[in-house]
């Protein structure tokens, strides 16, 4: 609440949709059933006048925040094998210890299913064609093609727990201008599916210490001058000069190369002999 009212001073409008560590209960036990608490963020969002559900903005922009939830079955590319020491996802995230969901299986798409139902608010067309931009963003990412493949991942199982099918789906069928995304903290812009998709992450402290390259848009660090991503007058603006992004301009996607991982990412690890 009190980093949301401080942004209302600052900005005229702010927009936000909770991210998995908003969710987390303090410890490893989650007591606090996850729909409650989102649903009591939503409504505190409401109370301060921060935007949670699609708005149009002076009748010239279309903001369009789109709740979403992570599941393995997201990830339709291929593991890595030949190496042993990769920690299985379901040990790797916190979500699935510091999150109750209840009766639902989050090991499955169904938490990703239910929430993605939050998105169908009254008089809001998910398949609308307008005139005006329409900038629409998630904390999870809806293409898988928005992570690095696995072989260059410090945690070569994280795309498992990023992204959701049910968020894809939406943003695909809402064909957004430009879609924001967060949670895996590498800054990105590139076009997927005709949908132009930008990250710039704010990052904790040690990942702006230890590899700022790969959280860089435009050569700017996100904490020290947010990303401006449209302008009355101008429109969207250039494409961003993103490592990651870049590096997939200039080279094939090939993820069924499961055993050749990066060398910073080998040394993490042993090879299966």
């Amino acid at each position: 609440r009190e980093t949301l009212v401080e942004a209302k001073k600052g900005f005229r409008h702010v927009a936000y949709v909770p991210g998995n560590h908003d969710l987390w209960d303090d410890t490893d036990d989650a007591k606090e059933p996850t729909m409650e608490k989102l649903t009591k963020i939503l409504a505190m969002c409401e109370e301060i006048g921060v935007i949670t559900k699609p708005t149009c903005i002076d009748s010239k922009v279309w903001i369009v925040p789109t709740l979403g939830w992570h599941h393995i079955s997201w990830d339709e590319e291929p593991d890595i094998t030949g190496w042993s020491g990769i920690v299985d996802v379901k040990r790797l995230m916190a979500d699935y210890r510091r999150c109750n969901w209840g009766t639902m299986d989050q090991f499955t798409d169904e938490v990703a299913a239910h929430v993605d139902k939050l998105n169908d608010v009254p008089g809001f067309d998910w398949d609308m064609r307008t005139d005006l931009p329409v900038i629409s963003f998630s904390h999870f990412l809806p293409f898988q093609e928005l992570c690095p493949e696995k072989r260059f991942l410090y945690h070569p199982n994280l795309p498992k727990a990023v992204g959701s099918v049910p968020l894809k789906n939406r943003i695909l069928r809402l064909a957004p201008g430009l879609h924001l995304f967060g949670h895996t903290h590498f800054g990105w812009d590139s076009t997927v599916h005709n949908i132009r998709c930008v990250q710039s992450p704010l990052a904790y402290p040690y990942e702006r210490e230890t590899r700022p390259r790969s959280l860089k848009t435009n050569d700017t660090l996100a904490y020290t001058k947010p990303a401006l991503l449209w302008t009355e007058d101008e429109g969207f603006v250039p494409q961003f000069d993103c490592w990651w992004s870049q590096f997939y301009r200039e080279n094939p996607r090939t993820p069924e190369n499961t055993t050749d991982l990066a060398p910073y990412v080998a040394e993490r690890y042993t090879r299966e002999m």
